[in-house]
């Protein structure tokens, strides 16, 4: 008998999520993914589509009220995961918009834990090995949401270069001139990284507002997030540019692949710039200083993760001879009658 069980309880939520997971992934990636956490401020409730004793598929539902998709009351469905059974997945999909409709969300997006600054997306090919930080599913799972009338409403690259060209001509002469106002480019202080954070924090709440589907998030949040990351972090890629009063007005976010044991690879996780015109052009200096300090520590590749198409990192990473290897998208659906 098939039913559709509704929870938060943590011990079954581990439970019913371990089951499924064991019949979808090999051992290396099923233990990134019991590791996984699937709790936050916007989640609403874990939703289990369940045969007896074995977990069919599994999306969880989250409401954030800052996130509006074209003007609308937005939900999101997150952490999915489904056997490859296209029936079973409509099951727990439609199920899920009713539980949204009922809440009287007009628009559904998925795959996004209610905010853009946890993993969200899904990516449309498994042909490359993934990198450090990037999720990973089987690609059928666009096909259930296709299938559930579900569109892409947003696509986005990561692109890898390999040839780490650096000190363009024009790039060195504006690097010049944003030293000449006084600029400073510097690396992270990791001895300390938290006050570093929330430094980093207040400028990117501000850099990233016209981003496509921009909420806030505590900066607690934030901290916390990256916290786990600093055993892999060097200080050489991660730099931060501040103005003649120290203000942040730029930030370069990278580390290295340590999934990569074949190539010395560095991925740039974020990029970020004051919006002002005066600062135009900056992206592509730190980006020639980090492509100096890669180079120097004798890294062979880098990968520019996680773009927008038409995004302000998809030109830097153009000028930067990146070529597109992987490809992600949003899917949404209108839940208006």
């Amino acid at each position: 008998m098939i039913k559709i069980i509704s929870t938060n309880e943590k011990e079954e939520i581990k439970k019913l999520s371990e089951n499924l997971l064991k019949n979808i992934y090999t051992d290396g990636i099923l233990q990134q993914k019991l590791k996984e956490n699937h709790h936050n401020d916007f989640l609403l409730n874990h939703y289990f589509l369940v045969e007896n004793e074995n977990t069919l598929a599994y999306l969880a539902l989250y409401y954030n009220e800052d996130l509006k998709f074209k003007g609308k009351k937005t939900f999101t469905i997150g952490n999915y995961e489904a056997i490859e059974n296209s029936i079973f997945a409509q099951k727990l999909i439609d199920y899920a918009e009713k539980e949204a409709q009922n809440k009287e969300s007009k628009y559904l997006i998925a795959n996004m834990k209610g905010t853009t600054w946890h993993s969200y997306r899904f990516s449309l090919h498994n042909n490359f090995p993934n990198f450090f930080l990037e999720p990973y599913h089987p690609v059928y799972y666009n096909q259930h949401f296709v299938e559930a009338g579900f569109e892409i409403i947003q696509k986005y690259f990561s692109s890898i270069d390999t040839i780490l060209q650096y000190d363009n001509v024009e790039i060195l002469a504006k690097e010049k001139y944003f030293f000449s106002l006084g600029v400073n480019i510097r690396s992270i202080d990791l001895d300390n990284f938290v006050e570093e954070l929330r430094k980093i924090f207040t400028f990117s709440t501000n850099a990233f507002t016209q981003n496509f589907l921009y909420t806030s998030i505590n900066e607690d949040v934030f901290v916390a997030q990256y916290l786990p990351l600093k055993p892999f972090l060097h200080q050489d890629f991660i730099l931060i540019a501040e103005d003649s009063e120290k203000n942040i007005i730029g930030v370069f976010f990278a580390l290295p692949d340590v999934f990569d044991n074949e190539n010395k690879t560095l991925i740039i996780k974020s990029i970020a710039r004051h919006s002002a015109k005066m600062w135009q052009g900056l992206g592509h200096v730190i980006g020639n200083i980090l492509y100096r300090n890669a180079k120097k520590n004798g890294f062979t590749k880098i990968i520019h993760a996680f773009m927008r198409e038409n995004g302000y990192s998809t030109q830097i990473s153009k000028n930067y001879s990146g070529e597109i290897y992987k490809n992600y998208a949003l899917y949404g659906k209108s839940l208006s009658n």
